[in-house]
């Protein structure tokens, strides 16, 4: 994740793809990076893709495939060779052992193999995790921006109420 954050400093938006609970690991991932470098990025469905990020303009877009080595594994395949096809920088987060996927890939961040899909999230999601952290590394911005610039850990003036938000304790019936 480190080198791969030191060849994609240049990038200027990063987009997160993954399909089933990975889908979530792609939000999550795409999450990781605004608020550790603050880049625009997104966190998208493997399907969804191909109907979208597939027709986005900025060619190098950094594109992660996040795929637990199972059921979405043949679409997975597709969309990464696609991604290729028109240009993307493509990484891969599967198992070592997916050759296929593996070998599509720009980048391989290698995940341990026979996890059950339901909960490869656990592992999958620590790649985007040391990736958004070596990027703001690289890029030298502070984590949530240092809160500063008007964001403020402080309860009150800013976003920061999560203690004194109101809360519904009785669901209306």
């Amino acid at each position: 994740a480190q080198e791969l954050a030191k060849s994609w400093s240049d990038a200027n938006e990063i987009v997160f793809v993954g399909s089933g609970p990975n889908f979530g690991t792609a939000l999550f991932s795409a999450a990781k990076i605004l608020e550790a470098s603050g880049d625009p990025a997104l966190g998208q469905d493997l399907e969804e893709w191909a109907h979208l990020q597939y027709f986005a303009r900025s060619v190098p877009t950094p594109t992660f495939i996040i795929n637990a080595g199972t059921r979405d594994l043949s679409r997975a395949v597709e969309v990464a060779v696609a991604a290729k096809t028109i240009g993307r920088r493509v990484a891969v987060i599967t198992p070592s052992e997916n050759e296929v996927l593996s070998e599509i890939g720009d980048s391989i961040l290698g995940i341990a193999a026979g996890v059950r899909e339901a909960f490869s999230p656990l592992i999958t999601a620590i790649p985007g995790e040391l990736f958004a952290a070596y990027r703001a590394d690289m890029i030298a911005e502070p984590f949530f921006r240092d809160f500063r610039g008007g964001r403020s850990i402080e309860e009150g003036g800013g976003i920061s109420r999560i203690r004194t938000s109101e809360m519904l304790e009785d669901i209306p019936q």
